[in-house]
């Protein structure tokens, strides 16, 4: 199993304005991958 640098699970963002910007966003960033 690799280890983890960047681990995120179920991000949501929304503006100050109420539009939503992010739903549900998922993301895993291996140590020494490149983005």
């Amino acid at each position: 199993m690799m280890e983890m640098a960047i681990s995120i699970t179920d991000l949501s963002y929304t503006y100050h304005d109420g539009t939503p910007a992010l739903k549900g966003v998922s993301l895993d960033i291996s140590r020494g991958e490149s983005i």
